[in-house]
């Protein structure tokens, strides 16, 4: 998941937290299985970072999750094509609001390792960074353009087609048999399919193919099962077939004009969706159908992960727990001072069982 932060003049602080077992707490008279705890200290990700490697300005977080990425020893630059991983490692991509991006090791989720640092622009601050580890890439979303780069960032970034004014971006659901993917990408009043093939000398084809014209306004976009696209706009979510061509538009639900931005979550390992409206999260499957309970959160939240099986929200300086099952909230944390900016968070599973949560806050700088 690509998680994305508006560009401030605020400084980054990742914390890494673990879901740990405590068998005897409770909430509501149900039992609490796992709490989402700091693991004892709460580490700041960012120690032993070169002096000014942390430009102003969150940008965005990404979790590649075991597997992910590879990590060579020594981390030496790699010599010649880089087809696939080197070892599951997981990793941790962090994008800023000045153009930078970072990789972190998370072998040891309690002690954060910094490996890399990778400059992508001044003026291109990442809104969205999604690891594609089919094709041996880490595709970035910044300043409305597709960039790509090696799951080390041991390369410069290169362009993805030339696409401006990209508003969205999802990726495909990864597929372990397969040298591809694909992404569905919004841009204008277009929502454009690149499909996405790893060739021989690391060498990548790509084809674009137009799903729909004449969209207004997407804003938020999410790739669930083999064929559903799922996309948000200030008026309300539709769902798009990937392979119908154009035309191919179901309209799910509209939205209010208090309802705020739309925000796409997919959900149990891709086979559902959440749909924010307000601080109501409505699941529904591939179908667009609803399923199962909706989720009623104590403010509209800023980003939401699952980690299964539990769905984990950050908003107003805090992360809230919820079971997965039935929308009971469980547990409040406490991240930061109220007003200290917009909270970013990603975990280490796709909904199947993870068990970290990275959560970067913003704080101002003295």
């Amino acid at each position: 998941i690509g998680v994305a932060v508006a560009p401030t003049s605020l400084s980054f602080l990742p914390v890494v937290f673990h879901l740990r077992l405590h068998s005897s707490s409770a909430v509501n008279g149900a039992p609490l299985p796992q709490t989402l705890a700091p693991h004892p200290p709460a580490r700041r990700i960012g120690h032993g970072i070169p002096a000014g490697a942390l430009p102003r300005g969150p940008g965005a977080l990404r979790d590649a999750g075991p597997g992910g990425a590879g990590l060579p020893p020594g981390l030496d630059a790699p010599h010649g094509p880089l087809r696939r991983p080197l070892r599951a490692e997981p990793l941790l991509y962090l994008g800023t609001g000045g153009g930078k991006l970072l990789l972190f090791s998370l072998a040891t989720p309690s002690s954060p390792e910094f490996l890399r640092l990778l400059p992508i622009g001044a003026t291109r601050p990442v809104s969205a960074i999604l690891p594609l580890p089919s094709v041996a890439r880490v595709l970035v979303l910044a300043d409305g353009m597709l960039l790509l780069a090696d799951p080390l960032l041991a390369r410069p970034v290169r362009r993805l087609g030339s696409l401006r004014g990209v508003a969205a971006v999802a990726a495909s659901p990864p597929a372990s048999s397969q040298s591809s993917c694909s992404l569905a990408v919004a841009v204008g009043k277009r929502l454009l399919v690149l499909d996405l093939a790893l060739r021989e000398a690391d060498e990548l084809e790509v084809q674009t193919r137009e799903i729909a014209a004449g969209v207004e306004g997407i804003s938020a976009l999410a790739w669930v099962g083999e064929d559903s696209v799922f996309a948000g706009t200030a008026s309300g979510y539709s769902l798009f077939s990937s392979s119908g061509g154009a035309g191919q538009r179901t309209d799910i639900f509209t939205l209010p004009e208090s309802a705020g931005a739309p925000r796409i979550r997919p959900l149990s390992g891709g086979q559902e969706v959440m749909l924010l409206v307000d601080n109501v999260g409505v699941v529904v499957d591939q179908s667009g159908q609803p399923v199962g309970s909706s989720f009623v959160f104590n403010s509209r939240p800023d980003c939401i992960v699952e980690v299964f099986p539990y769905v984990v929200v950050a908003a107003e300086s805090k992360v809230d727990v919820y079971r997965r099952r039935n929308g009971v909230h469980l547990q409040t944390v406490p991240i930061a001072r109220r007003g200290t900016g917009v909270l970013t968070v990603a975990s280490d599973g796709d909904g199947s069982g993870g068990e970290v949560v990275v959560v970067a806050t913003a704080y101002k700088v003295k």
